[in-house]
């Protein structure tokens, strides 16, 4: 009984691991910080230790353009659904 708990143990610690380093956890967001739209989920960036997500490739680079404070706000607060012109 004990190696049971023991080999159970192990594979949830493993789990876990596992999803921290492949980021099985998601993105920090829901929509995208730069135009509002909803997230592409496989396109995201580390940043301050959060995966962030964005709607398209032109968000990301709006996004690396953005000083730190400005990445915090929009994440806090996303700008209502918009559209690239």
């Amino acid at each position: 009984m004990l190696n049971q708990k023991l080999a159970l143990a192990s594979l949830v610690f493993c789990g876990f691991a596992f999803c921290s380093i492949a980021g099985c956890g998601g993105s920090t967001n829901t929509h995208c910080p730069v135009m509002g739209n909803e997230v592409v989920p496989d396109l995201t960036v580390q940043w301050n230790g959060k995966t962030v997500a964005f709607c398209c490739p032109p968000c990301l680079d709006e996004w690396e353009k953005m000083t730190d404070e400005e990445r915090q706000k929009a994440l806090d607060n996303p700008p209502a659904g918009q559209h690239h012109e």
